[in-house]
């Protein structure tokens, strides 16, 4: 079973997928990965959403045997939180992808306070893109306060349908379903994230 099957397994088929965690837990290189499988296996009409400005289309390619199947992969760089609303409005309108992966969703949004009340109109607009029957993956960092909950959760609680936070203790990591308390652990390496247990 692939890191795919096996992580859409633990999520419950869930939609919506928000994964969250301290700086270097691994959330970028899970995306990744989830990213490169469903590319290999032929899922066209991908989207990552470069919200962290932490993509680097070379550690994809670290990950795919075929750099051709890049081209079924858009990147969008939204520069401010009106950018980041307008895109998942298109999203959410078009349904023009069949995945949408945003790395540091709620980060586009709190670099620029003024677009803040944005956030929870846009994780309006990707629960819409999900009840379609399209799929929303989003990273987060962990909210100032210390207490363990992602970045902007007040904001986009009503419309998040399955939070996992990741932990790493060294060369081994776990991921929790926040919800249900649910865990399996995790390595990262080179070639990516692998589950194991």
């Amino acid at each position: 079973m692939s890191v795919l099957e096996r992580f859409m397994d633990f999520a419950g088929h869930s939609k919506l997928i928000e994964i969250f965690g301290p700086e270097g837990a691994g959330k970028t290189q899970l995306l990744l990965t989830l990213i490169s499988e469903m590319l290999i296996r032929g899922e066209n009409e991908q989207v990552v959403v470069d919200g962290a400005r932490k993509f680097r289309p070379e550690r994809l390619l670290e990950l795919l045997t075929d750099r051709s199947l890049l081209r079924n992969l858009y990147v969008e760089r939204p520069y401010d939180g009106q950018m980041a609303y307008e895109f998942t409005l298109s999203v959410a309108r078009k349904a023009n992808y069949r995945s949408v992966f945003i790395d540091g969703f709620s980060q586009m949004f709190y670099e620029s306070r003024s677009f803040l009340n944005r956030l929870g109109l846009s994780a309006r607009h990707l629960s819409i893109f999900a009840s379609n029957g399209g799929t929303v993956i989003v990273t987060d960092g962990l909210s100032g306060m210390g207490m363990g909950h992602p970045l902007g959760s007040a904001i986009t609680d009503p419309y998040i349908w399955t939070r996992i936070r990741m932990e790493r203790f060294g060369a081994i990591g776990r991921l929790v379903i926040s919800e249900t308390g649910k865990r399996i652990n995790y390595t990262v390496g080179r070639d990516g994230v692998k589950l194991i247990g």
